[in-house]
């Protein structure tokens, strides 16, 4: 049985504040009103978007694959490195601030990690993963509408393939 574990981010739910969830004229145009976060935000919702999908599509498929997206905490990676150029964050006292509040919230990435290493050694009879499901601290999290929803799911899923000029189909 395949197993395959998808990184997301409790930045999804930036989604809901930039509008009512996915929105897929921004992600692939985001001209005039492009925000870091508000991107960021919106391919984490993907990222929970095509986890359902996927499973929903490995369902129907009959294959015993388990497909889960996971939230690993704010991890001390590479990613928060253009974090201080923002331009709220200029001046020197803010800076420090924001380093201070910044460092005190990180894990490890080994601490990062353990949920998915948890997700990928579990085995499938020990009822203990829930397919399609989205997991911080080895919890399912219960997501909000905008987050579920079958119609972004597939229209993201639709629109990716033909983007990509990719078809991506199970036998």
């Amino acid at each position: 049985n395949a197993r395959i574990i998808n990184i997301g981010s409790e930045a999804h739910k930036r989604a809901a504040k930039h509008g009512a969830g996915l929105d897929l004229a921004y992600a692939w145009t985001a001209d005039s009103d492009y925000g870091g976060l508000k991107s960021y935000g919106q391919s984490k919702l993907a990222n929970v978007l095509f986890t359902q999908e996927l499973q929903r599509r490995v369902n129907e498929a009959k294959f015993k694959w388990t497909v889960v997206v996971v939230h690993p905490g704010i991890v001390a990676t590479d990613a928060g490195r253009y974090l201080f150029s923002n331009p709220i964050i200029q001046n020197f006292f803010n800076r420090f601030l924001a380093f201070a509040a910044y460092v005190a919230i990180l894990r490890t990435v080994a601490i990062g990690a353990t949920t998915q290493i948890w997700l990928a050694g579990t085995k499938d009879n020990d009822g203990n993963i829930e397919p399609g499901a989205y997991y911080r601290n080895y919890k399912v999290q219960k997501l909000a509408d905008f987050a579920t929803s079958q119609i972004s799911a597939e229209l993201l899923w639709e629109e990716s393939e033909q983007r990509s000029g990719v078809v991506f189909s199970l036998p």
